[in-house]
Order: structure tokens, then C-alpha cells, then sequence
């Protein structure tokens, strides 16, 4: 079951140790819903575009980072 991220661990450029943190709790995919207009960070990254979404806000985007594949240089 993927790991829906809370809203500290959902942006690895505010907490630099989400995808550490992640990988040492056994969570193997990292999921976010993304603004469109940040899918280029979130790719920058090591998260990948799976989908769209409906949010509150408008259209998002779905995207989720394989913890199994991803480098560390992500972490």
C-alpha cells in the first residue's frame, strides 16, 4: 500500500530528510499531490508524474517517488 504523505514529509525540499525518514520506516513508494506548476521540482527531485487529481484548489497532479529505485542522492 503506498505511504500517503503528511503534509512535512510531502515536499522533500522542506524537510531534507523526508525520503530518509520514509525509506528507514519501510515505506517503498512516496506519494504527492502536486500543483501544476511544480511538477518540474517535484521531478527535479525523483518523483514521477502517475495521474491527475481533483483538489479543492483545482487540477493537481499525482506523482510518486519508487523509494525501491530512487538514488541517494534524493535523500
Amino acid at each position: 500500500m503506498p505511504f500517503r504523505a503528511v503534509r512535512a514529509l510531502s515536499n522533500p525540499g522542506m524537510h531534507p530528510d523526508a525520503v530518509a525518514i520514509a525509506r528507514a520506516s519501510g515505506v517503498r513508494l512516496l506519494e504527492v499531490t502536486a500543483n501544476p506548476q511544480a511538477v518540474a521540482f517535484y521531478e527535479k527531485v525523483g518523483f514521477a508524474v502517475r495521474g491527475s487529481a481533483s483538489t479543492r484548489f483545482g487540477p493537481g497532479v499525482r506523482m510518486a517517488m519508487d523509494l525501491d529505485q530512487s538514488s541517494n542522492a534524493n535523500t
